[in-house]
Formats: structure tokens, C-alpha cells, sequence
């Protein structure tokens, strides 16, 4: 199955250079169609270990040179979510495409009435140490020719043995996340992976191309695209008329329940802390024996929050003893009411 499109140059979810809406709106706001959450399937994470890391997903651009240097001090990493719903009946579609499709918010949510089978959550994750090219002149662009990061694609083609796959599946639930965690892999370690090189003479087939760089150009001579359509030669690439987006950056947040099965659920966003209502003492509430009757409902729009309140009446009588005085009058008992609100999000 393949994720993202080669060749796409522009953004046509929303506005790039703002956070998307909250997940809880997207189906309100018509924002479920699989055109939609395919372009939010990929993001491009500043990192930045001095700061609390971004959110997965976060960003849907790749940022320019200038932004990159100064925030990102450990490079960016490149994510794209595949599609986790299935439609039961193909393994393989002519566009590659087309037998899966995406929850509707992209990494959880639920799955759409022709694609119902979930399916193992699968995202790739690759980091570019950017920050080794901090102040030299240039930009960064993709090997098919990108220089926005829209077009970032992924394929995934299963060489698994099946019964292997699924004994991994089911047994490799450790919440790390830590291919090292699963007991059924005999994983290379670090040092080992990283001491590989390059055959020395090159195999007689990559003799006659340039697999070291730096190059001239992109390989294959593949042309650089910008956003407003216009290309450049495979080197030396111009500026572009087409604006930046400019998405500042952002601390993401922890899942709100790490035990979560659902699948993505370790990159899932709980809501913003601002909707969360403060939590002080108070007395024991009394046992609740029918519905509540509220005198009153009143609807309150803020942004992209809806605020419901019900105005409940409760009549409270407060008894005072005092000592008598000459005249006789008798003390005021006094009726208050009060208004109880609920916020509903």
C-alpha cells in the first residue's frame, strides 16, 4: 500500500501555517474525507530535545532553511501514517490505494463503512540531521524534486511470513514501542548497524554512478518543484514566488491513557488542558435518585468551542439563633438562590 503522493506541491486540508482543528470537530467541520486525512497523515517534527517535543503530526510542511536553523537544533523528523482500515476483500488495489483507507482521525477514530476491518497501526518515522548544514546557503529538497514536503509518500510491501507476523502482532504489546522490546527479533544493535560501509571497489553495477556525492543534481536528473507549479533544473534551485507556510512551534502532549489498545494511541493528543476544568475540594454530591430539572439552558459560542450551561434553581434556608431583644421581632430567615453551571465540550 502506498501513503502521501509524489506528486503533490500544495495543501488543500486547511491552512498549513495553523494547527489543525480539534479531532472532536473534524466530522462537523466535513474535514473526514480520505482526500483530507491523507494529507494529514504526514508531518514534519522539529526537534528540539531542550524543549517538550512537538506533536506527531503537528506540522504538514516542510519548514524553509532559515526556520530550521533556529529551531530545530537536532534535525527534523519526517512521519507519515499509512492508512489502518481494510476493505476484507483485496490485498492489493490497481492504484495501491483503494483496499485500504484511513479512520477518520488518521491515526484512531473509525473506520469507514467500505474499509471495516482494522488493521496494525503503521507510521514510518525518518530524521534528517538538518542542523549539520546550519548557515550555509542552499535549501533542502527532496529526492523527487520537493521543496515543500507535501509530496512526501511511503510504501509498504508485506514479505513477512504470515504466522510470524501475526505471533508478532500479538506478542510484541510492550508500550515502549522499542523493537529491542520484542523478544521474537534478533535485532542488530546500534553499533553494528552503524559500522556498515560501502563495499570497496563498488559492485561492477555502481561502478558507473555517482553513489557517494555530493551530485551535481538530483538523481536521475529529476527537476525541482515548487508549490506555485514552476520547475528548476535538477540543480541549483532558485526561490520560489510561492509564500511559506509558517507554523510556530508548539509542545504536543502524552496520551491521556498510555494503556490505550487503540491503534496510534501513542501519538494520540488528548485535549487541550485550557478545556479542562479545575478540580477543588468539595462536599460529598447527594445521591442522584431521578433526572435533573434545570429551569433554564443557555448556549454560548466561543471560537470552535460550544459552551452548554443548565441554570439549576436550589432554594437554601440558613436558621439563625440570636438573643431576644425588647422589641420582640422576629429574626429574617433568608431564601437565597443559586446558580449552578455545567460546561459541555
Amino acid at each position: 500500500m502506498i501513503s502521501g503522493d509524489t506528486t503533490r506541491r500544495t495543501y488543500t486540508a486547511g491552512n498549513p501555517s495553523q494547527p489543525d482543528p480539534p479531532k472532536s470537530l473534524w466530522a462537523n467541520l466535513g474535514q473526514t474525507k480520505q482526500s483530507i486525512l491523507a494529507q494529514r497523515a504526514v508531518g514534519f517534527n522539529c526537534l528540539n530535545y531542550a524543549k517538550a517535543p512537538e506533536g506527531t503530526l503537528y506540522r504538514h510542511y516542510m519548514p524553509d532553511q532559515a526556520y530550521l536553523d533556529a529551531n530545530c537544533a537536532q534535525g527534523i523528523r519526517v512521519e507519515i501514517m499509512f492508512p489502518s482500515c481494510w476493505d476484507g476483500k483485496n490485498l492489493d488495489s490497481k492504484n495501491h490505494r483503494d483496499h485500504v483507507a484511513f479512520p477518520d482521525l488518521v491515526m484512531t477514530g473509525d473506520c469507514p463503512s467500505t474499509h471495516p476491518i482494522r488493521l496494525p497501526s503503521l507510521m514510518y518515522e525518518v530524521i534528517h540531521d538538518t542542523n549539520a548544514f546550519k548557515g550555509r546557503q542552499g535549501r533542502f529538497v527532496f529526492s523527487n524534486g520537493d521543496t515543500t514536503g507535501f509530496g512526501m509518500h511511503a510504501d509498504f510491501m508485506m514479505g513477512w511470513e504470515e504466522s510470524f507476523l501475526q505471533k508478532a502482532v500479538n506478542t510484541c504489546t510492550n508500550p515502549s514501542g522499542k523493537i529491542e522490546d520484542c523478544p521474537l527479533f534478533n535485532v542488530v544493535d546500534h553499533n553494528t548497524a552503524t559500522s556498515c560501509k560501502l563495499q570497496n571497489p563498488l559492485p561492477k553495477a555502481a561502478t558507473n554512478e555517482n553513489v557517494r556525492g555530493p551530485m551535481i543534481g538530483l538523481p536521475g536528473g529529476v527537476k525541482i518543484t515548487f508549490a506555485d507549479g514552476h520547475e528548476e533544473g535538477s540543480s541549483a534551485p532558485k526561490s520560489s514566488a510561492a509564500p511559506k507556510p509558517s507554523l510556530t512551534y508548539s509542545a504536543g502532549e502524552r496520551p491521556s491513557n498510555a494503556a490505550s489498545p487503540l491503534p496510534g494511541q501513542v501519538f494520540k493528543e488528548k485535549a487541550a488542558a485550557a478545556a479542562a476544568a479545575a478540580v477543588t475540594s468539595a462536599p460529598a454530591a447527594p445521591v442522584v435518585t431521578k433526572a435533573p430539572e434545570f429551569f433554564s439552558t443557555e448556549f454560548i459560542t466561543k471560537g470552535n468551542t460550544v459552551s452548554e450551561i443548565f441554570w439549576k434553581e436550589q432554594l437554601v434556608t440558613v436558621t439563625e439563633t440570636v438573643d431576644a431583644v425588647e422589641t420582640g421581632a422576629a429574626q429574617a430567615v433568608h431564601h437565597k438562590r443559586h446558580a449552578f453551571g455545567r460546561r459541555n465540550f
